[in-house]
């Protein structure tokens, strides 16, 4: 009930859904709608017969009137309920646009500990907590200010392999999460380590050109040891080198140890991800690099650069021009890459480099 009140808090219009018969919990439910404040759309499902007549008479005792008769299952009279919230939805509100806040994801496997993060973090049981993986099915958007930053966390069903219809199309929106978020955190248990399918996740986060933070979860079952931190760290890039530029936290959510940390972590590569590179400071770098280190010819085709500039995107990214463009190797735009990051400090964000054909 505690997760329903502050559901009812944060919500701009109710939809107050009830079955064919009024039962005694629903009178409660009432109650706590009308103590709210807030406006409420009343409906009763399950009359799946368009056109059924039915006495509505004991539905009154709820204080709400009479409710809009729908089918959930056949669709019928679903239209009217939606139009009836769009009625009641505030015009003018003092929320925040979604373009103004800081997305972030909580993904990991199942039962790495996202929700009760989440609770920690903001002080309070946001998100139902379970010992039963699984638990979390869809996600689940709060919003939270912090130092003058506005934020939505969305807490994710746990990913993991799994047959069960219901838990594939959890994943399924737990994906579409990562690809609306701005930051992803990644948690993952102290005691399983970067397992297989946390590459996976991880692999996906930096596919979709998402900044990236990784959460060691659970530290607090580990034994005590100065350098265990930093062994922990190198076995992570050891293991995955595709994350050599990704901040790791070391956390407990359960006790609360470091959940903040992780939040100034998230501010940090926020602020990283706006970063604008002066052209000249990059065209000087890159003439740097093309002098230390040999271009590679390819099939006989001589590569030569001429310059770069940063694009206008969400995260950094930069155009370079250069002849025979498509000959310059893997193996040198990594080497680029890597260099770009280390000397403007782009830790946890995305980097993606465009080589256009110059002659």
């Amino acid at each position: 009930m505690e997760q329903v009140r502050y559901a009812i808090a944060d919500a701009s219009v109710i939809i107050f859904l009830v079955e064919r018969m009024v039962l005694p919990i629903e009178a409660e439910i009432a109650d706590v709608l009308r103590r709210s404040g807030r406006p409420v759309v009343f409906a009763a499902n399950k009359f799946d017969e368009p056109g059924e007549v039915k006495d509505t008479s004991e539905f009154y005792s709820l204080g709400f009137g009479e409710p809009i008769l729908i089918s959930a299952l056949h669709g019928h009279n679903v239209a009217e309920l939606l139009d009836k919230v769009v009625e009641k939805l505030p015009h003018n509100s003092d929320n925040f646009d979604e373009e103004e806040r800081t997305r972030i994801a909580v993904v990991g496997r199942a039962n790495v500990g996202k929700s009760t993060y989440i609770n920690a973090l903001l002080g309070s049981k946001r998100v139902v907590v379970s010992e039963k993986p699984g638990t979390t099915r869809d996600p689940v958007e709060v919003y939270f200010d912090r130092d003058d930053v506005h934020y939505t966390l969305v807490d994710t069903g746990g990913i993991r392999k799994t047959k069960d219809p219901i838990s594939f199309y959890s994943v399924i929106r737990t994906l579409r999460a990562i690809n609306s978020a701005h930051i992803i955190l990644h948690l993952i248990d102290a005691n399983d380590g970067l397992t297989n399918f946390d590459k996976k996740i991880a692999r996906i986060a930096i596919q979709n050109y998402k900044s990236l933070v990784i959460g060691v979860n659970k530290w607090d079952l580990m034994p005590k040891g100065e350098n265990l931190k930093n062994k922990y760290r190198e076995a992570i890039y050891e293991r995955a080198p595709f994350l050599y530029f990704v901040p790791i936290v070391f956390l407990s959510a359960l006790m609360k140890k470091n959940v903040s940390k992780t939040l100034d972590v998230i501010k940090k590569v926020s602020e990283i991800s706006k970063l604008r590179i002066k052209t000249s400071e990059l065209n000087e770098l890159l003439y740097k690099l093309t002098r230390e280190r040999e271009i590679p010819s390819e099939k006989g085709k001589q590569v030569k650069f001429f310059y770069a500039t940063q694009l206008d995107e969400s995260y950094p990214s930069f155009v370079l021009f250069v002849k025979n463009a498509r000959y310059v190797s893997l193996q040198y735009r990594h080497f680029i890459e890597k260099n770009i990051r280390e000397t403007f400090g782009l830790i946890g964000v995305p980097v993606k480099l465009r080589f256009k054909e110059k002659k």
